[in-house]
């Protein structure tokens, strides 16, 4: 398992083979948290046959390598989505794949000419930047949900990565308010999942939920048999009352 730390040089050192100079804090601040929602919420860890997966980059015809397959969405009008199966690759070092990470969130398709600089503007600038350089399309009925999403699931990310390296938040996240998302059975917000599941847990539930960030059907169960045990509506939705009766911080 790599640590947020050991992530943190990782990244370092591939920014700067990439780019050809240090990366600043708010760089690879924003790196290492695409590399948190991408890798799985920080499951740092090579599979079973040793290989390393960043998820950031589809396997096209000409990637001689190892691939893994991994099923993608594609947003439509109504705010649904539409899932597809893709190959990505796997690379048989951590570096190597951080390297090719970096050279993906960073310079593909020109996005050196529009991430690079917005990565130290705002988490915001950076989410639309992406999507901009179609790095990623997201989920929702309009690109600004889209973003709106992006830049949420980055922010709790980065949330994540200041506290474990002790780190200062960047002023634009540190002004925002700490709300947590509505989670609800589906939901793809792996961050917080996880933290609910952690805090169902806490609270009792039994089975032990894993932490794993997936709200399926055990989660939902969890999550309603809380809510009927103390009193609250019971929807399997967790939102505001929800989560301060969970006793989240």
């Amino acid at each position: 398992m790599i640590s947020d730390r050991e992530m943190r040089i990782l990244l370092s050192e591939a920014f700067a083979r990439r780019i050809g100079r240090q990366g600043t804090t708010r760089e690879l601040q924003d790196l290492q948290a695409v590399a948190w929602l991408e890798t799985g919420n920080g499951s740092w860890k090579p599979p079973g046959d040793g290989s390393f997966n960043f998820g950031a980059q589809q396997a096209t015809s000409s990637w001689k390598g190892a691939t893994f397959e991994y099923v993608d969405t594609h947003p439509n009008a109504d705010g649904t989505s539409t899932p597809y199966v893709a190959k990505f690759r796997k690379y048989p070092t951590a570096i190597a794949g951080a390297e090719d990470f970096t050279r993906v969130v960073y310079q593909n398709n020109g996005r050196d000419l529009t991430v690079l600089p917005a990565a130290s503007v705002s988490t915001m600038a950076f989410s639309v930047a992406l999507h901009d350089s179609a790095y990623y399309e997201g989920m929702g009925a309009t690109v600004g949900i889209r973003e709106a999403h992006h830049h949420d699931a980055v922010v709790a990310a980065i949330r994540h990565q200041c506290a474990s390296l002790g780190e200062d938040l960047p002023p634009d996240i540190a002004a925002l308010p700490h709300v947590r998302p509505v989670l609800h059975l589906g939901s793809l917000d792996r961050v917080y999942t996880k933290e609910l599941q952690a805090l169902l847990n806490r609270a009792g539930a039994a089975p032990p939920l894993v932490v794993d960030g997936g709200f399926g059907s055990k989660t939902d169960v969890a999550l309603r048999f809380f809510q009927s045990k103390h009193g609250l509506k019971v929807d399997g939705v967790c939102g505001e009352i929800t989560w301060k009766a969970l006793g989240a911080t």
